[in-house]
């Protein structure tokens, strides 16, 4: 709906009209099967997805297919709704002879079909351009045998078109040009089976990139096909300055030192390991939940507990200064705000890592913000963790008593009920919904769990459950407001109104229909003793 595109298309559009872009008269587009069979196929090139919107915008129709991959569907509409006109059929139709048109009705409908075609052609190269769709899928099938928007025109052009050369010359001084030219690379499947090998190309690590940063012009810079090391050092270059602009260190936190390109093209795995996690949690752990909105939620958590209990807990429980267990301010505020909920329950929380080994603190996290689906009872706090803490001592001796393994049916006991833990939690996540499940008990029991995979499902959970507390919040906030303005509920004015009686028309018409059947139930059976 520009104001250019739709100065082009008017301008094509009185082009053809005009007669000085027309169909050669031995085409007969609405009588020879084997041209619209051609002109079908030609349009088949185009993706379904692509094919769809461009036919549903230019006819200003809904298509009556199920879904994008349709294609008979499409095949039928293009044939009747493109390829024919049932308006212009009715207008030249024959007025006793069924199926019979009169003089013009080959005319108008190559007028039709013309223009329909050349403006499909620029509507979808635009949009595709212009990236309509998120995604931003190929523009025309991978198997196809046209592949660029001007091959289409030339072809059509070629084989109807009447008196033109080369008719995106034509065109272009009418102000519609089209430049789409599918490559190889837009067609390549980044789907990674392997990251050890997949990788190390740079290809899907620059297309990670693009989507991430938004930044499409790296594809261009790419060199491709990948056929050398050098290739491969450059494309992955590529990826690791767009990150750097994009303001994420490439330290890898290793003896190695910074994360380089030779690194990932060489299969370094614990260096491509760790450049995805610094993806994950700068692109999408920190965004789930705003810093600033995490300080507020740990200030008043703190102020809520310090009210409660009358004294500062968490200097009680950490000392004057709680560590903050996190390299980043945003992990260390994570920490804080599980010490925070877990300080309610006097649970410790030191690290990322053997605090959560049970599944204790995860399950109070939920419990605390959402009770009803997650009450304290089912939570077992006797597990491994809380054992040690609570048989632990100064001395030696004490400190090796305390180590569960030594009583073997104790030890199972402890270990069920941290299985039981994590079930709970699995179950009660999936009833949230948008915390993916990256945590698995059999990861976590009889070892040192994965500091990052618990950071990142702490940081997806701490974004569903302060989201749900808002919200609850904000229904509370409601309803006392409506208390305030409403003190005398509904039921107290009928009653004040007529003690006894029914308030609403609906309400005393339910009344007589039951008192009716009522009566009539006593009639019969008095009825019945008489006879």
């Amino acid at each position: 709906q520009s104001e250019t595109m739709v100065c082009v298309i008017r301008r094509v559009e009185a082009e053809v009209e005009t007669g000085r872009l027309h169909i050669r008269s031995d085409r007969h587009i609405h009588a020879d099967y084997g041209i619209r069979q051609h002109i079908l196929d030609m349009l088949l090139s185009y993706s379904p997805v692509w094919l769809r919107i461009g036919l549903e915008t230019i006819l200003g129709e809904v298509l009556p297919i199920q879904h994008n991959g349709d294609v008979m569907g499409l095949s039928r509409f293009i044939l009747n709704r493109f390829l024919g006109n049932p308006d212009i059929a009715q207008q030249f139709s024959h007025p006793t002879v069924p199926h019979m048109f009169k003089t013009g009705y080959a005319a108008a409908l190559a007028q039709f079909t013309l223009k329909k075609f050349l403006t499909l052609v620029f509507f979808l190269d635009s949009a595709k351009l212009t990236r309509l769709l998120d995604h931003d899928p190929c523009l025309f099938c991978v198997d196809a045998s046209i592949k660029s928007s001007k091959e289409l025109l030339r072809t059509f052009s070629r084989q109807y078109l009447s008196g033109e050369g080369d008719v995106t010359r034509h065109l272009s001084f009418l102000g519609l040009t089209v430049s789409h030219q599918q490559t190889a690379l837009m067609e390549m499947d980044y789907t990674v089976h392997n990251l050890a090998t997949d990788l190390r190309d740079g290809l899907r690590l620059c297309r990670v990139v693009e989507l991430l940063t938004r930044n499409w012009s790296l594809s261009s810079k790419l060199r491709v096909p990948v056929i050398s090391r050098l290739q491969k050092i450059h494309n992955t270059k590529v990826a690791l300055d767009a990150l750097q602009q994009a303001g994420i260190s490439l330290d890898a936190g290793l003896k190695g030192g910074e994360i380089e390109a030779r690194d990932i093209a060489n299969g370094f795995q614990e260096k491509t390991l760790s450049l995805l996690w610094k993806l994950i949690f700068h692109f999408q752990v920190c965004v789930e939940v705003e810093q600033l909105q995490l300080q507020k939620e740990v200030t008043s958590l703190r102020r809520e507990l310090n009210l409660s209990r009358g004294t500062d807990v968490l200097v009680e429980i950490y000392g004057p200064t709680p560590e903050t267990g996190g390299s980043t301010d945003h992990a260390g505020l994570l920490l804080q705000w599980c010490q925070a909920v877990c300080a309610f329950y006097n649970i410790r929380v030191d690290n990322f890592t053997v605090s959560f080994s049970d599944g204790r603190v995860l399950c109070l996290l939920v419990h605390h913000y959402l009770p009803e689906l997650l009450p304290l009872e089912d939570i077992c706090m006797d597990t491994t963790q809380s054992y040690i803490t609570n048989h632990s001592s100064n001395d030696m001796t004490a400190q090796s008593t305390a180590c569960p393994e030594t009583d073997k049916d104790k030890y199972k006991e402890l270990q069920s009920h941290e299985k039981n833990n994590f079930r709970l939690l699995k179950e009660k996540v999936l009833e949230l919904g948008t915390v993916p499940p990256l945590l698995h008990a059999k990861d976590m029991l009889n070892t040192i769990p994965d500091e990052k995979v618990v950071m990142a499902t702490v940081s997806y959970l701490c974004a569903r459950l302060i989201q749900l507390s808002r919200e609850i919040h904000a229904v509370r906030i409601i309803q006392a407001a409506w208390r305030r303005s409403h003190p005398t509920s509904h039921v107290q004015k009928t009653k004040a109104a007529v003690p006894g009686m029914p308030s609403s028309p609906s309400a005393v018409l339910s009344a007589t229909t039951i008192q009716a059947a009522v009566r009539g139930m006593h009639v019969h059976r008095l009825l019945k003793r008489q006879h």
